[in-house]
């Protein structure tokens, strides 16, 4: 697939791009190709290698030194110094075979990996890169499928039968020879030249070729704007060159939006195109634009993918920043849940309890719906739903049903605002009943035996190799929770960053809204003062002791008006209280009243979980769960679901009208506090000037009405005093200022002017307080950009350790499906011969029945056993069809009728090593004591003949008589089991003397 991705970032302020290092070498993958880049002061040396390295590999690949320097000379300067350092493989060595090298991987690189060493001129090790290597490769490709798609400027990776060597490769574009940069036994790499558009493409390696038709494109995604903030929309300019003489077949990608919690675009987050001839302009080149709308802060990016034949990812485009101004919302804190405790493997047949957690603990889970499914390929199937958080969000999975094997077992939980998450674990299950899975193991010795023989040539997947991908994706796993752990650490510094940035900036703000009151009112106070100052002077001066009457009363009429319009302010604002208590209550009505319409629209459709109203946080929280959308309003676009979209919107808006509800109510009643101080300062200088009035004292007066001045600057000044209190974290000698220079209110007339001077001064200290707490701010806002880019740095590369993981768990399970299979045709292979032994073992038994009825219908024409024993012993044998024949149980009813004496001693003695006999071919070492009870030693010479005797039949038979040549005065009967032999004596009465066991060998 054509791959084309655009990170971009939304976060707090505007900040520039990530620094990567630059003095440390560098790992990277791109279509096909691994890149080791070292550093030097001279320049850099990059080494090109197959991204698909497996331990046992031939592979090739290409070192190539790239100088720094502005001119000719600096860089045949820098080339010189980079010829010095070499490139080395301690582990293994290298063949330099003019313009590339091969490395034949030695088998335990799977474990260690491929290192690669810098060297220096002077000997030193200054650089050093570790390449992951893969377990021996089961196969390659078995044809040539180069893509029909490569991007100019990228690697151009050609999956097939190679043989990992450089040397014997060809390859042309548009008939012009281009060097491979990159082999391994599954692909070559090269670069494409600057050949844009159709062209023909040949590659050949030993007797494998291909050639056929490749289209070379350019493709570029750029956003309009960088800086947006939340809320705010920009363009997203596609743009694909080198699709003319596309003929009739359309070309088909697709954009991806990788990050739906960060911007929204246009369309949906997977945008397919379809490129028909008709869109392509006169140059060649095909231009959509799509619009994105930012919806929280964060990294966020796009891909341009583009089907080819081969799927082959043919890279993407670096992080370019953008951000999100201060006034937006900080950014929602992430939802994650991981499932908890779940052993690995299973053991036993007790129902297994399978918790969720939420792995931040201010982010709880509202619903949880558990599911499992058979690897490799099985059906998801529903095991519960849990929505009560009392005990944990859990579900007990009843295995009875289930067989031992490889599990997926996944949750699927909801925030208590709707957010998704998901976390999923592979385990293997031994059997409930016992059997450990991936195990085989019988009843039968024989067939356990064959089994394993067979095995031993048809399984090539052994449970090590299974173990170590199980293992290796456990290791996955782990760097990938490590780094969404870290990220968690960095997001939390960064949200604290922003909070303390925009607390800051809102002291600022507040301060010199403050600071505006302040200068209002004492602006308008201080002309009213300068005037009583100096009226109070002249009456102390050369008008002493002449006051005015009609300025007395007047002064005595405005405190009075001053009282009566203080007295209705805080009349005023005790109404503001009310109104502020009620229109708390009326919103939480309202979140109440919202809570329960959302469950009752979730509930009506299916799901399972809840909606509630949290009345100390202020918010409603919901999370619900569904087992598939199938049916669902609200999963399939309708009616329900916008209803749905829009009582978020109006929770959200009215969370917000709630909270700002709340300050307005604190504020009221600071509000009130101080109006009510302010009569009392009124009040006050209404009684001084009553006073003056009865004294005829114009001096007095106009002091009592300098207080009441004072007094309206006073309540200006508690204002700020009061936020300085609920704000401790500001510079203490603000407040300690304050404090000061309230304390000397009220004040006598001739202390006005030093007042001034030091209300400036005070109003000049706090003015650099607020530019100190702006540049503080914009500090805070560029550590939170940085710890808030460094955590989607981290998130991204946990995504690629957990999608890595997930293809070693899908490995792992095919692997051990295909060993099963394996197993299973072992198996099969087993039971034929198992059926084929047995077969083979009725024939043995036939025939030594046969004998057996015989040698009874020889004992009855020689009147030694009656008429009917032949008939008793079938009957017996019929009734004991398939079973062990117990010979030695039916050896009464054969005997009845026959006299007792030698003859019928004999008989019985006869019949009776003849059962145990038989009951040794069947059951073999069980009964061996019984017949060894019953034996009698026969000597090594006649053992020697009769062995003889045995060893030249042809064919060997499994029983009857034998004479030995070299002695003709015995008769033998025999049972054969491969190389053992059971002896019997025929006495001259017809018995049988059990005489032991002989061997073959």
């Amino acid at each position: 697939m054509l791959n084309c991705a655009l990170a971009m970032w939304a976060v707090g302020a505007a900040l520039s791009p990530l620094q990567t290092p630059t003095d440390i070498p560098t790992v990277e993958r791109q279509g096909g190709l691994l890149t080791l880049s070292f550093p030097a002061p001279e320049g850099t040396i990059r080494v090109y290698l197959p991204d698909d390295l497996s331990a046992g590999d031939t592979i090739s690949g290409t070192v190539i030194a790239e100088p720094k320097g502005a001119t000719d000379p600096e860089r045949e300067k820098n080339a010189a110094a980079l010829a010095k350092y070499s490139i080395t493989t301690p582990q293994t060595s290298s063949s330099d075979a003019g313009g590339y090298r091969k490395w034949q991987l030695p088998k335990f690189t799977q474990v260690t990996g491929l290192r690669f060493q810098m060297v220096s001129p002077e000997g030193k090790g200054v650089g050093e890169l570790v390449a992951r290597v893969q377990p021996a490769r089961v196969a390659s490709p078995s044809n040539m499928v180069p893509p029909d798609l490569g991007v100019l400027g990228r690697p151009f990776p050609v999956p097939g039968p190679f043989d990992g060597d450089l040397g014997n490769t060809k390859t042309t574009f548009g008939g012009l020879p281009v060097q491979p940069l990159a082999e391994s036994p599954g692909q070559m790499i090269c670069a494409p030249p600057t050949l844009l558009g159709k062209t023909r493409f040949g590659c050949s390696d030993g007797p494998h070729s291909t050639a056929g038709d490749v289209r070379l494109v350019t493709f570029n995604i750029q956003v309009t704007d960088p800086v947006i903030r939340v809320g705010q929309s920009t363009n997203a300019q596609i743009r694909i060159g080198g699709l003319d003489e596309m003929g009739s077949d359309p070309v088909k990608c697709v954009v991806i939006n990788h990050n739906p919690s960060i911007v929204e675009l246009e369309g949906g987050d997977l945008v397919p195109i379809q490129i028909e001839p008709s869109q392509v302009g006169s140059d060649g080149s095909f231009r959509k634009q799509l619009r994105i709308t930012a919806r929280s802060v964060g990294l966020y990016s796009l891909t341009l993918r583009g089907e080819t034949r081969s799927q082959v990812p043919l890279g993407s485009s670096p992080p370019v920043p953008t951000a999100v101004e201060p006034d937006s919302d900080p950014p929602p804190v992430p939802f994650e849940v991981r499932l908890s405790g779940l052993p690995n493997p299973i053991r036993g047949n007790r129902p297994l309890r399978i918790v969720a957690e939420s792995v931040r603990p201010d982010v709880q889970i509202e619903a949880a719906l558990f599911s499992v499914r058979l690897e490799p390929n099985g059906s998801w199937e529903t095991l519960g739903t849990d929505s009560n958080p009392e005990g944990g969000f859990s579900v007990e999975w009843d295995r009875s049903d289930y067989a031992g094997g490889t599990y997926s077992i996944r949750v699927d939980a909801s925030g208590g605002d709707g957010q998704q998450a998901s976390d999923q674990r592979v385990v293997t299950m031994e059997d409930p009943n016992g059997l450990p899975s991936g195990s085989m193991q019988f009843e039968n010795r024989n067939f356990q035996r064959d089994f394993t023989q067979i095995s031993a040539s048809i399984v090539t997947v052994s449970d090590s190799t299974i173990r170590s991908k199980r293992n290796r994706a456990t290791n996955l796993r782990n760097a990938a929770e490590e780094r969404r752990r870290r990220a968690r650490e960095l997001e939390d510094a960064a949200r604290a960053a922003w909070e303390r940035a925009a607390r800051k900036r809102s002291q600022a703000a507040a301060l010199e809204r403050l600071d505006r009151n302040i200068e209002d009112v004492l602006r308008n106070a201080a002309a009213q003062i300068d005037a009583l100052v100096k009226r109070i002077e002249e009456l102390k001066g050369a008008l002493a002791g002449q006051g005015d009457p009609a300025a007395i009363d007047k002064a005595v009429a405005d405190l009075q008006q001053a009282v009566d319009d203080c007295e209705k302010e805080c009349e005023k604002r005790k109404r503001a209280v009310a109104d502020a208590e009620k229109r708390i209550a009326d919103l939480e009505q309202e979140l109440e009243n919202l809570a329960n319409e959302v469950n009752d629209l979730f509930h009506g459709d299916g799901w399972t979980g809840n909606a509630r109203f949290d009345k100390g946080a202020g918010i409603v929280r919901w999370g619900f769960v569904r087992d598939g959308s199938s049916g669902s309003e609200i999963a399939n676009w309708g009616p329900k679901s916008q209803r749905v979209n829009d009582l978020r919107k109006k929770k959200n808006q009215l969370a917000k009208d709630l909270k700002k509800a709340k300050q307005d109510l604190e504020d009221a009643k600071d509000a009130l506090a101080d109006c009510e101080k302010e009569c009392e300062a009124k009040k006050k200088a209404l009684e001084d000037a009553k006073k003056a009035q009865e004294q005829k004292d114009e001096a007095a007066a106009n002091e009592a009405k300098i207080d009441e001045a004072v007094a309206e600057l006073d309540k200006a000044l508690a204002e700020l005093e009061s936020y300085l209190d609920r704000n401790p974290d500001l510079p203490s000698d603000l407040k300690d200022k304050l404090d000061r220079l309230r304390g000397k209110f009220p004040i006598d007339s001739d202390e006005w002017e030093a007042l001034k001077k030091e209300i400036d001064d005070f109003l000049k200290r706090k003015q650099q307080v607020e530019e100190a707490l702006r540049k503080e701010a914009e500090a805070e806002d560029a550590k939170g950009n940085g710890d808030w880019g460094k955590a989607n740095d981290l998130r991204g590369e946990a995504d690629g350790l957990e999608d890595e993981a997930r293809r070693e768990e899908n490995a792992a399970s095919d692997l051990e499906a295909e060993k099963r299979r394996q197993e299973a045709r072992a198996a099969e292979e087993a039971k034929k011969r198992d059926e084929e032994r047995a077969r083979a073992e009725a024939e043995q038994h036939r025939k030594c029945i046969e004998e057996f009825k015989k040698w009874i219908q020889d004992n009855i024409d020689r009147g030694i056993l009656p008429e009917d024993a032949l008939e008793k012993f079938e009957n017996w044998l019929n009734e004991h069809a398939g079973k062990i024949p117990d010979l030695v149980g039916v050896i009464g009813k054969v005997l009845e009728g026959v006299s007792t004496g030698a003859t019928g001693t004999g008989l019985a003695n006869g019949l009776t090593a003849l059962g145990a006999t038989i009951f040794y071919w069947w059951a073999e070492a069980e009964l061996k004591a019984a017949c060894a009870r019953l034996s009698k030693k026969i000597d090594e010479r006649t053992k020697q003949l009769i062995a003889l005797e045995l060893l030249e039949q042809r064919p060997p038979k499994p029983c009857g008589v034998i004479q030995p040549k070299q002695n003709t005065s015995e008769t033998w009967f025999y049972f054969r089991k491969g190389n053992k032999v059971l002896l019997f004596k025929i006495t001259r009465s017809g018995g049988l003397e059990c005489m032991g066991e002989i061997s073959l060998r």
